[in-house]
């Protein structure tokens, strides 16, 4: 689980998050969070095994996808 939030923690300061707000939060805010976030999950999960085979980054980045997916959730909640 260490594992799991260090790789979340790294993704904010890599080159797609050097803008003010992460790429995730943009399309959020444009109303298609939801989407993305379970579009990314399926393209992660489909791609592991194939892509430099069984890769625990792509299950990390499923992990990540469905922690910003519980996020949307909840931000959308009344």
């Amino acid at each position: 689980m260490q594992d799991l939030m260090d790789y979340i923690a790294k993704t904010y300061s890599q080159h797609y998050a050097q803008g003010e707000i992460q790429a995730g939060e943009f399309i959020s805010s444009s109303g298609h969070g939801m989407s993305y976030f379970l579009g990314n999950i399926i393209k992660y999960a489909d791609r592991y095994g194939k892509k430099e085979g069984k890769n625990i980054l792509d299950l990390y980045k499923i992990a990540h996808y469905c922690v910003m997916a519980i996020w949307e959730h909840h931000s959308q909640e009344d």
